[in-house]
C-alpha cells in the first residue's frame, strides 16, 4: 500500500487508462484501518488518498473504488466514469448518511466493522484481469420475448467462439434450460447455489450445456428468487470464466435485480415499441436507481428510434420484428436462430456484435 501525494493533475474519473488495484478513500482511521485489512485480506494492494485533493489529483481509473462516507461528498462532486465500482462504507451510526450518499453515487454500502467478511469476499472476488462482460437482460413487459432473446444471444456468441454462459434470476421466467432443451440434462441449477457467498471456485464444469454455452436455470419446483450473496458470488464465479455471462433478470424491481445491475457492465431493456410497452418501460427504469450503463431493443411494429429513446432517457440500439418462429421454437425447445427468418437473425447478430465487440 502506498499514500498518494496530491500534485496537479488531470482528473482521473474521465480517463481510459485502467488500474485493478482497489482505491481506498477515506481519512477517518475508523474506516481506513478495517479497509485496508479486508484489501490485505484478498490478497491485493490498495492505493490510498486521504483528502477531496487526493481524489482530484489521481491518474487512473480503479478497478474497485471504496470510500468512506466522510469523503463521499468530494466524490460526489466528480464525474465519476460510470465503469468504476463504488464501494461505500461506514459505521452503524453512519446508517443515515450511508443511505443519501449510496443513492447518489450508486454504490454498494458495507457496515464496518459488521461487514469485513463481506467486504474482504467482494474484493478477492474481483478477477486480477477484470474478467468478461456481464449483461443484464430486461423485460420492460411483460410477453416481449427477453428470455428467449437472451438464450439465444448467448448461444450464437458461443458458436462464434466466445467461452459464454447463461443465467435465469427470474423465478417466473420460461426455464432456460428448457428453452435450450436440456432440462433432462444434469448439472446444478439455482437451488444448489443458493448458499454461496464470497469466493467460488470453478462453476462451469457443473452447469448444464448446450453446443458450448453454459446455462444455470431456476429449478422445476423451488421459484423463489436466489439470495442477493449467492447472485453476486455466481456472477462472479462465471465472470471469470467466460468472456460473455448473459443474464435473465426478468422485469421485477426488487433486490436481486439491483444486486444483479450493481455487477454488470451494461444492460439491455427488451421493449414492446407501441404506447403501452413504452409506458411500462419508463416505469420500470424509473424503479432502477443504477448507473449501469442501459440501451434499448425495440420489438413489434416500427417506430421512431430518437423519440423512443428521448422518451426511456437510454439510446435505442436495434429493432427486432416479431417472428412467429421464434415463439413457436421456444415451445418446442429449439434454438431461435436456426428457425428465425432473415429479421430476426439479422438483427440479433448486430446486437451481438455490439455487446461482444466492446471490451471492459
Amino acid at each position: 500500500m502506498r499514500v498518494h501525494d496530491p500534485e496537479p493533475a488531470h482528473p482521473w474519473w474521465g480517463m481510459e487508462t485502467s488500474d485493478t488495484r482497489p482505491l481506498v478513500a477515506t481519512a477517518d482511521p475508523r474506516l481506513r484501518d478495517p479497509v485496508l485489512a479486508a484489501v490485505a485480506a484478498a490478497g491485493l494492494e490498495a492505493e490510498l488518498v486521504e483528502d477531496a485533493a487526493g481524489l482530484a489529483a489521481l491518474r487512473r481509473t480503479p478497478s474497485v473504488l471504496v470510500v468512506g462516507v466522510d469523503l463521499a461528498p468530494a466524490l460526489a462532486r466528480q464525474e465519476l466514469n460510470r465503469r468504476v465500482r463504488v464501494q461505500l462504507v461506514g459505521e452503524r451510526a453512519d446508517s443515515d448518511r450511508l443511505c443519501a450518499w449510496s443513492a447518489a453515487l450508486g454504490a454498494s454500502v458495507t457496515t464496518l466493522p459488521e461487514g469485513m467478511r463481506w467486504l474482504t469476499s467482494t474484493l478477492a472476488g474481483t478477477p486480477p484481469d477484470g474478467g468478461g462482460r456481464l449483461v443484464a437482460v430486461l423485460g420492460g413487459s411483460g410477453g416481449v420475448g427477453a428470455s428467449t432473446l437472451a438464450v439465444d444471444l448467448a448461444w450464437q456468441a458461443a458458436q462464434r467462439g466466445t467461452p459464454t454462459a447463461v443465467v435465469e434470476l427470474d423465478p417466473a421466467g420460461p426455464g432456460l434450460d428448457l428453452l435450450l432443451g436440456v432440462e433432462s440434462e444434469p448439472g446444478w441449477r439455482w437451488p444448489a447455489l443458493r448458499a454461496a457467498e464470497g469466493y467460488l471456485g470453478e462453476l462451469r464444469d457443473q452447469l448444464p450445456a448446450r453446443d458450448g454455452l453454459a446455462v444455470l436455470a431456476q429449478s422445476r419446483g423451488e421459484r423463489t428468487p436466489p439470495p442477493v450473496p449467492a447472485v453476486r458470488a455466481v456472477l462472479r464465479s462465471l465472470r471469470r470464466e467466460h468472456d460473455l455471462v448473459l443474464i435473465d433478470v426478468g422485469r421485477r424491481a426488487e433486490p436481486e435485480m439491483l444486486a444483479v445491475l450493481d455487477e454488470c457492465d451494461t444492460a439491455l431493456l427488451v421493449c414492446r415499441s407501441g404506447v403501452t410497452g413504452v409506458a411500462a418501460a419508463v416505469a420500470l427504469l424509473d424503479r432502477l436507481p443504477t448507473s449501469v450503463p442501459m440501451a434499448a431493443l425495440l420489438r413489434g411494429a416500427p417506430a421512431d428510434r430518437s423519440v423512443v429513446g428521448e422518451l426511456l432517457g437510454i439510446p435505442v440500439v436495434a429493432e427486432i420484428a416479431d417472428d412467429r418462429r421464434v415463439a413457436a421454437a421456444a415451445d418446442r425447445g429449439e434454438l431461435p436462430s436456426r428457425v428465425a427468418g432473415r429479421g430476426w437473425r439479422r438483427g440479433t447478430r448486430r446486437l451481438l456484435t455490439e455487446l461482444v465487440g466492446g471490451s471492459r
